[in-house]
Formats: C-alpha cells, structure tokens, sequence
C-alpha cells in the first residue's frame, strides 16, 4: 500500500509538477486523518463525508491539471515528456507515424548547457501544445565558421514540459562519447575566454505525431 502511494505521488510530481504535488498531498492528509477518525468513532457521519470529499478534490485536481497539458498522441510514457527523466525518447524509438508540422525551425546556441540555459530555452522557445524533433551538434568556436562542427545524437523528441535535469545529462554524456570516441582533449569543451564558445546548437522541427 505504502509503495504505491509512494508511486502514485512520484508519478504525480513528474507528470504535474510540485504545486499540484502539494495539493494532493494536503488532501491525502485530509482523507487519512478522516479515515482514521471514522474508525474510532464509526457513527460520526461527518468525518466519512469529510473522506470522500477529499478523493472527489483529489480526483478532480488531476482531472483539471491533465486538461492544461497538452498531448500529441505520444505513446503514454511520453504524453507528458518526450524526454523522460530517466532517458532520451529517440525519434526512432516511437511506433507512430511522425511528419513535419511546419518548415520552420526553431534554434538555440547553449553556451553553458547547464539547467537554467536549458529550462529558459524550453519555456521560452518552444510553443506548448508542440512536440519537436532535436538535432544537436557540437560548436568548438561561433566566431571561427571553418570550424568542424560534430553530430552529437541522432534526433530526439521534446516538448516544452521535458526534462532539463536529463537533457543537461544527455548533453554531458554525448560530450565525454564526443572525446573519447575521437580521441579528443578535454579542454574542446571548457569554456574559451578569446573566443565564444564552445556552443551546443540545437536545432528544433515542429512535428505531428499520429
């Protein structure tokens, strides 16, 4: 019983954030203080109905919050974030037909990739009821244009309610895949302070997913 409340209120957080997190909270409150009052006091009809107006409330505060998330027809693990929290929701690995919504592309150039850069971006760049297909590539320097510029990741889905805690992590990771795997030196990712960069460039498509 204890494991699923606690996966019920994960699951709550992730999908709704901490303000409705808290409100579900209180409520359960609410519902266990009532339930236990009705058992030591079974004929006081007040606190059975305090109890179910609680599951009513809680019912509906989901209900209400899952009308202000959009969906996109995504499989149900990434209804609520292509980019889940604990991996990349690649474009291949979705079993629906997805097709550009819009020729116009919406770019970023992160020069510190760190939460803060990244949530602006998503909730200042990116419309809420879209879902995008990412491309990333990696920048060593914006003012040398002669410079190669690497593919870090084949193409992923966001939206605007995706994970900045896991795509700083999937940045971080593609980097150290980047240098290993051309044997590259460390110091191509830290910051230059003669030139700007290096720069993560991501490159976002308006997309339907059917």
């Amino acid at each position: 019983m204890i494991i699923l409340l606690l996966l019920f209120l994960l699951i709550t957080h992730i999908k709704f954030g901490a303000f409705v997190l808290f409100q579900i909270i209180i409520w359960l409150i609410v519902y266990f203080l009532s339930t236990f009052i009705s058992g030591i006091n079974p004929s006081n009809i007040q606190f059975k109905i305090i109890r179910l107006l609680s599951i009513f409330v809680i019912a509906f505060i989901l209900w209400h919050n899952s009308l202000l998330i959009p969906v996109n027809s995504l499989e149900i693990t990434t209804i609520i974030f292509p980019v889940s929290i604990g991996s990349i929701s690649y474009l291949h690995d979705s079993n629906k037909m997805i097709y550009f919504s819009d020729s116009h592309s919406v770019e970023t150039n992160l020069y510190l990739w760190n939460k803060d850069e990244i949530s602006d971006f998503l909730k200042n760049e990116l419309d809420k009821n879209e879902t995008y297909i990412v491309s990333m590539e990696f920048i060593p320097s914006k003012e040398d244009i002669d410079a190669p510029q690497l593919i870090l990741s084949k193409p992923f889905l966001i939206n605007q309610y995706s994970s900045t805690t896991t795509i700083e992590m999937f940045i971080n990771e593609r980097l150290e895949f980047m240098i290993d795997i051309y044997y590259l030196d460390d110091s191509i990712i830290q910051p230059n302070k003669d030139k700007i960069g290096p720069i993560i460039k991501l490159t976002c498509h308006k997309c339907d997913i059917l």
